[in-house]
């Protein structure tokens, strides 16, 4: 009894081994925006989604009245998840289909802090999706402060905090 049962589990395993049972493929799915602020002080400086809850998020340390810029990537009109981009197709990426999505136009760059919130600036997506704000940040968001750098779209949050 013992061999029957044997038998078909060893082909089944060895079957598996060799690939003659191959997953269904993943869907695709399109990557959402997300900013940062290089050079900003942060033991961890982390994209939180919209909507996101990570507690273990450590806010990107910034000064009231500075200048910083705050750069962008995925920021597209659309998704393109079958034909891979203004870079032609990607692995596992079929060249036909839709044509690329086009990159986002004016998007705004907003601080919340305190329940207030200010239009930083706004820019376009470059052809590769991403963008990129210079902006002034208000002098006169105090010492301790928090809040977060946001897209017009929500789409893009990062939690900053203020220091002297």
């Amino acid at each position: 009894m013992r061999r029957r049962v044997a038998a078909p589990v060893t082909v089944l395993a060895a079957a598996a081994g060799l690939g003659l049972f191959a997953p269904a493929p993943a869907g695709a799915s399109c990557v959402g925006p997300q900013i940062t602020v290089p050079g900003a002080p942060s033991p961890s400086t982390t994209v939180v989604p919209l909507g996101g809850t990570d507690s273990t998020t450590v806010p990107v340390r910034l000064r009231a009245g500075s200048t910083v810029t705050v750069s962008g990537r995925y920021f597209a009109n659309g998704c393109d998840d079958t034909g891979g981009g203004p870079a032609g197709p990607l692995p596992g990426c079929s060249a036909a289909g839709p044509p690329p999505a086009a990159p986002a136009q004016d998007v705004g760059l907003d601080l919340e802090v305190g329940g207030r919130v200010v239009r930083l600036g706004t820019a376009d997506a470059d052809q590769g999706y991403a963008v990129r704000w210079t902006v002034t940040l208000p002098p006169e968001v105090g010492a301790g402060s928090t809040g977060s750098l946001t897209t017009s779209s929500g789409e893009a949050r990062l939690a900053v905090e203020f220091v002297p």
